[in-house]
């Protein structure tokens, strides 16, 4: 549960404003989809084939999607989106 938290305290504000912004949407939306594709097969090959980490199940809710879990399918595109809205947002100033 604490991994979403995370998730929602930090990215979701951020990914939110960039969808909101119509000057960003486009980008922002791209890069989240470019990120989750490129996210999940990082990912999955990292924990299933190399299993260079896992996934503590204290701090997740316990859904898991083609062997990751909630929280890690979330992480990908809003974690992306929101530094695509911070890096757009810091290039117009």
């Amino acid at each position: 549960m604490l991994y979403l938290l995370t998730l929602v305290v930090f990215a979701v504000p951020l990914a939110v404003y960039g969808v909101y912004r119509k000057d960003f949407r486009v980008t922002v939306l791209r890069v989240g989809a470019v990120g989750t594709v490129i996210g999940a097969i990082w990912d999955w090959v990292a924990v299933n084939v190399f299993m260079l980490w896992s996934f503590n199940p204290k701090t997740i809710v316990g859904i898991w999607i083609l062997s990751l879990p909630l929280e890690e399918w979330l992480f990908f595109p809003l974690v992306s989106m929101s530094l695509a809205t911070l890096t757009l947002i810091l290039k117009k100033t």
